[in-house]
C-alpha cells in the first residue's frame, strides 16, 4: 500500500507530457523576466514583498536601528552626564 507522499511523488513523477512541457515553458518564461529585470525593478518587487510579509522593509528597518542607536548613544551621555548625579543625592525625608 503507497503512501500519501509515495502517491503525490508518483503522480508528480508521471504526470501527462504537456503538463511538463507547459511547465517547463512557464519556468523559461519565469527565468527570462527574472534575468530581464532591472535593479530598480528587483527592489521594488523585493520592498513589496518585505512589506507584505513583516510590515516592513530591510531599509526601514535600518533606519530605524540607526535611530535608536543615535538615541540610545543620546541617553547614555545624559545619564553618565546628570542622571548618575541624582542618584547620588541623598534622598529628602516627608
Amino acid at each position: 500500500m503507497k503512501t500519501a507522499a509515495e502517491e503525490e511523488v508518483h503522480g508528480a513523477a508521471n504526470k501527462r507530457a504537456d503538463k511538463r512541457v507547459e511547465f517547463q515553458v512557464r519556468l523559461s518564461h519565469a527565468d527570462t523576466e527574472a534575468t530581464t529585470l532591472s535593479i530598480a525593478d528587483t527592489d521594488r518587487i523585493a520592498n513589496q514583498l518585505e512589506r507584505e510579509i513583516h510590515g516592513v522593509t530591510s531599509n526601514e528597518q535600518m533606519r530605524y536601528q540607526k535611530e535608536f542607536s543615535m538615541r540610545l548613544i543620546e541617553f547614555e551621555a545624559w545619564w553618565q552626564e546628570i542622571g548618575v548625579q541624582e542618584l547620588r543625592k541623598p534622598s529628602k525625608s516627608v
